[in-house]
């Protein structure tokens, strides 16, 4: 969710406009997710008109996401940790 807040830090001075007033960012709509762009770092994609986090946009579409994985990445992976049977 897009959100707008306050960090003002009242500079005795007055106001200097150093962008602090109206700081706006987006928070994850994922459930028990405090995920944030504010830090500059944090990526959020959107889906439905929502706004998610990496983890909380896959949970949310799991079954799309392991299918995916499965078709793209399964044939290396099963090649990979386990010896074919043969005769």
């Amino acid at each position: 969710m897009r959100r707008t807040d306050d960090y003002c830090v009242g500079c005795p001075q007055g106001c200097i406009h150093c962008g602090r007033k109206h700081v706006t960012h987006y928070v994850c709509d994922g459930e028990n997710c405090d995920a944030d762009t504010i830090d500059g770092v944090t990526k959020l994609y959107e889906d439905e008109g929502k706004q998610y986090c990496l983890m909380c946009i896959i949970k949310n579409n799991l079954n799309e996401f392991i299918g995916d994985m499965i078709t793209d990445h399964g044939y290396k992976w099963v090649t990979d940790n386990f010896c074919e049977v043969t005769e």
